[in-house]
């Protein structure tokens, strides 16, 4: 496991606070906080995984189905049948 003083010592003052507080939030995505601290979102992830914070996943049980999409085609009046 990261010790917060050695976070702290390789990223500046309060760094480990500030990646919590982040990991926290569910709009920080990896991406930014990997720039913000110049390491890896794989890095982040582990980091993420050893604290057990994981705002990434839905809570479980919530699924978010999109509804079909649905096409209608009209075709012109007199046209039974498209022979392709």
């Amino acid at each position: 496991m990261t010790s917060p003083a050695r976070f702290d010592r390789n990223h500046g003052k309060g760094a480990f606070l500030r990646l919590c507080s982040m990991l926290d939030d569910s709009r920080f995505a990896y991406q930014h906080i990997r720039s913000k601290f110049g390491v890896t979102r794989q890095y982040i992830a582990q980091l993420a995984n050893e604290l057990g914070i994981n705002g990434r996943r839905p809570p479980t049980g919530v699924r978010h189905a999109r509804e079909p999409r649905v096409i209608k085609v009209e075709y012109p009046v007199g046209f039974s049948r498209l022979i392709v």
